[in-house]
């Protein structure tokens, strides 16, 4: 995937080619918190926010974010976090505009930074309606394509080895001048949306199961409703959890009929058996306050970060 061509990771250089000029104006390769050294840097929360030029499908919106959070030990495996957002209604044009808090007071990176949670939050920057449609919705670009993340997780973790000098220029031990670069790999990955970005969850969840340890819908769009219930049926040890207010509401009267009929035993899923793993909660009255007021509270309660 990615167009431009970067370092060897772990890295050969100290000086990996500078990519700003692949990504659309007003997006910085990266945004740190201001220190007194530098008081007047690119600013946003601590640890650091790096946006990479990530082909994915969608070449007006070539942006991925990258959110290291703070008191991050960058580990050789990284847990991962890969959130999508819904349609932009006009709002947004790029993550780095999502995020920053002057939308419906999206603030995911200091919502991830108050629980002391040590993940990476990875977000691409999808079309205008992610939400309408799962085959042939061009706005998904590669996520509309079953297997897409997989890869796409694992060139971000390259570009987060190559530019991110906790990696690139690691030292090899304590109060040593030598230099061991490391490249980090995928570990457990967590999926999670809000409203139109139900629709790539849907598509990519059952080619991620491997590593998928969580599934975190925001009042999403749900379409077959029977695949989130065969999903949870058949991978006990993952866990779905649905917070709803307005969206999609027969979609998600269907899910809990759904999740009943195979606690009854009147399904021909498969034998009767408790769905603990497919929680479902009343998130809110309306539809971005469901991301807003439970997002950080749904990673405190995580069980696998």
């Amino acid at each position: 995937m990615g167009t431009l061509s970067i370092p060897t990771c772990p890295a050969t250089s100290t000086l990996p080619p500078d990519y700003s000029k692949q990504l659309p104006k007003g997006v910085p390769p990266v945004e740190r918190a201001p220190t007194s050294m530098f008081p007047f840097q690119n600013l946003g929360p601590a640890d650091a926010t790096w946006y990479f030029p990530i082909e994915v499908g969608l070449p007006k919106f070539k942006v991925t974010g990258v959110f290291v959070p703070k008191g991050f030990t960058y580990p050789e495996t990284v847990d991962i976090i890969l959130y999508f957002h819904g349609n932009k209604l006009g709002e947004f044009s790029t993550i780095n505009q999502y995020w920053k808090g002057n939308i419906h007071k999206i603030l995911l990176r200091e919502d991830l930074n108050a629980t002391g949670k040590s993940a990476v939050l990875v977000a691409p920057t999808l079309g205008e309606n992610p939400g309408h449609g799962l085959s042939g919705n061009d706005d998904l670009g590669n996520f509309g394509k079953p297997g897409a993340a997989m890869a796409y997780l694992e060139e971000v973790v390259r570009w987060l080895g190559a530019y991110d000098p906790h990696y690139a220029i690691r030292p090899s031990g304590p109060g040593s001048n030598t230099i061991k670069p490391i490249c980090p790999k995928v570990g457990k990955i967590i999926l999670a949306g809000h409203s139109g970005g139900g629709s790539p969850i849907h598509v990519q969840m059952e080619s991620l199961k491997a590593k998928l340890c969580e599934i975190w819908c925001f009042d999403v769009v749900y379409f077959d409703v029977t695949d989130w219930i065969k999903f949870a049926y058949y991978n006990t040890t993952t866990r779905l959890t649905f917070y709803h207010a307005v969206q999609s509401l027969d979609g998600l009267n269907s899910l809990v009929q759904w999740k009943k009929n195979v606690e009854a035993g009147k399904t021909s899923i498969g034998p009767q058996r408790k769905l603990d793993n497919l929680e479902i909660f009343k998130g809110a009255d309306e539809h971005f306050r469901c991301l807003t007021h439970n997002f950080q509270d749904q990673v405190k309660r995580s069980k696998c970060l």
